[in-house]
């Protein structure tokens, strides 16, 4: 199997600063980007629209049917009108706090911080909050199950729903961000920041390590899952090279040098794949 870039975005429309989130959501492409900006592009990258976010960088994005979310190092998480782009709330705002990262889950929002809490968002109202102690590099829930990741451990808690605020720390395991789902798995990086690891995701697992793919020579800054057309994970870093890995083989589906540092990666319906990178640049990849 090969990769191949079939759509970039043009120097006109492009981010001027460096993209290092991105969100596939009903046919459309959300970027964002150390400009402060939001853009919204087709399938193909064309741009549909744009708008000033944060008067600084962008951090993380996160889409429901109707409404957009963003985060940023002004200490904001903003919800954003889907249909017109417009503000519906600031759901947070605290100049002292950076909100490093969003991620949606169990019909809830969660937001990470460089303070070390992770917030649990509900029709846009706080209903719970968790101290982890460390910052909030990346974070995901699964089920109860709430793992967070910095540079060193992904840490697993489980949340009790029943009991506001309460928690109870299931351990660690070594590794760091970024950390995804990839079926029933959690995948992350080692923490030299070049492998990709695979764990189980159980208390009565224990979350053992399942596999651990030699992936890249240099630090690793991103990683999708696809579903399309089997199972695959994809990772992408300092070495400029968009990589893929059959989650069932852990064996190497392609290897694609981008010439630039990839920064930003996820996945559309069909398998395609949208990398971002410095200064704006994004690309669509397929496989062939």
């Amino acid at each position: 199997m090969s990769f191949k870039v079939i759509a970039s975005v043009s120097e006109a429309e492009r981010h001027l600063r460096d993209v290092v989130a991105l969100a596939f959501h009903n046919g459309k492409l959300y970027t964002g980007a150390d400009d402060g900006k939001i853009k919204i592009w087709s399938p193909d990258l064309k741009l549909i629209s744009e708008f000033q976010a944060h008067s600084v960088n962008v951090y993380s994005l996160a889409v429901t049917d109707d409404t957009l979310y963003t985060c940023s190092n002004d200490g904001t998480i903003q919800a954003w009108n889907l249909s017109n782009n417009e503000p519906k709330k600031t759901l947070q705002n605290n100049p002292n706090i950076e909100v490093l990262r969003l991620h949606l889950a169990n019909g809830k929002l969660y937001s990470g911080e460089d303070k070390g809490n992770v917030r649990v968002w509900e029709n846009d109202e706080q209903v719970a909050l968790y101290e982890m102690g460390e910052e909030i590099w990346d974070l995901l829930v699964h089920g109860d199950m709430l793992f967070t990741a910095r540079n060193l451990d992904i840490n697993i808690t489980e949340m009790l729903p029943e009991k506001q605020n309460q928690f109870t720390s299931r351990g660690a395991v070594e590794g760091r961000s970024p950390i995804r789902l990839a079926g029933d798995k959690i995948c992350f990086m080692s923490r030299c920041g070049r492998n990709v690891l695979l764990h189980e995701t159980t208390v009565e697992s224990r979350f053992k390590q399942v596999a651990q793919m030699k992936a890249h020579e240099m630090i690793v800054n991103a990683l999708c899952v696809s579903e399309e057309p089997q199972l695959t994970i994809y990772s992408g870093g300092y070495d400029n090279t968009l990589k893929g890995w059959d989650a069932a083989t852990q064996k190497c589906t392609g290897s694609l040098d981008l010439g630039v540092c990839i920064n930003a990666l996820c996945s559309g319906p069909k398998g395609e794949i949208y990398v971002a990178s410095a200064n704006g640049h994004m690309v669509r990849v397929e496989a062939k």
